[in-house]
């Protein structure tokens, strides 16, 4: 019997690793999406944020492949790094951002925002649907082959 509850504790025990190892992913995610969700809305990006959060978009691009190819969105987010990292060490607030400040910027809500919004609109808590039929899948077999093993043990039990 102490075999049994063995197997029927396997799928919980992955299910249990999966969690752990995609949560410090998922908790990464919601400060660099800050930073891409205030570009998409504002045009630029402050310089208030945490400095992890302008490297960790800036690592991110090739996840908004469009935007990184066809805005301004890296020189928005280096130009906002740079000011914060003056900003905190008490230096003056380099030129470069106060150029991008004052570019002129499409209005909210026109063709740019509109068309990668949805693209960009990934959040932090949710699991891609391709982890989740994968995982399902997972049980699944796990469940068969738990279900073999107590057949073929009902088998030669009796």
């Amino acid at each position: 019997m102490g075999r049994m509850k063995r197997v029927a504790l396997l799928p919980a025990l992955v299910v249990a690793v999966l969690a752990a190892g995609a949560a410090p992913a998922q908790a990464a995610r919601p400060c660099a999406n800050a930073v891409v969700q205030e570009w998409l809305r504002t045009g630029h990006v402050d310089d208030d944020h945490w400095l992890g959060c302008y490297r960790e978009a800036l690592s991110r691009l090739d996840d908004y492949t469009d935007l990184a190819v066809y805005s301004d969105l890296s020189d928005s987010i280096d130009a906002a790094l740079a000011a914060a990292v003056a900003k905190r060490s008490g230096k003056p607030v380099p030129q470069r951002y106060r150029d991008e400040l004052k570019k002129p910027r499409p209005p909210a809500g026109g063709p740019v925002a509109t068309a990668a919004a949805p693209v960009a609109a990934t959040e932090g808590s949710s699991i891609p649907v391709p982890l989740l039929v994968l995982g399902a899948l997972a049980l699944g077999l796990t469940a068969v082959g738990a279900g073999g093993v107590v057949a073929r043990r009902r088998r030669s039990g009796s």
